[in-house]
């Protein structure tokens, strides 16, 4: 596999951050369409995949063939929510009212276990 340092790891940052500009600007509805393309990408180089994942973590490749399809099934999953957030009206005392918005925030880093990267 590829070894990581410093270098590699603020080059993922700022291609996250890049990515945030377009993704925070996108409609849920189009989000999913962005989701339900990485889901089918998964489906069809599904073997592939497995069998990078036994040399990444030493798992059979019946058990990693279940990893990407629960990979792709969770992606479809949520790409399916995407569209439906929504934030709240509150009705308050005297006839005001607040509202909330649901908003991309920013880029988290995830740190996950090493046998199972594909479910991140």
């Amino acid at each position: 596999m590829f070894p990581c340092g410093a270098a590699e790891v603020d080059q993922a940052v700022q291609s996250a951050q890049a990515a945030f500009q377009k993704w925070s600007k996108m409609s849920g509805s189009e989000r999913a369409r962005v989701m339900l393309e990485a889901a089918r990408i998964l489906r069809e180089r599904r073997e592939n995949i497995a069998r990078l994942e036994v040399i990444n973590n030493g798992k059979t490749v019946t058990e990693t063939l279940c990893d990407v399809d629960a990979a792709w099934q969770c992606i479809e999953y949520y790409a399916g929510l995407a569209p439906t957030l929504s934030g709240k009206h509150i009705q308050l005392p005297g006839g005001t009212f607040a509202y909330t918005r649901r908003e991309p925030l920013g880029v988290c880093v995830g740190i996950l276990a090493w046998n199972y990267p594909i479910m991140l």
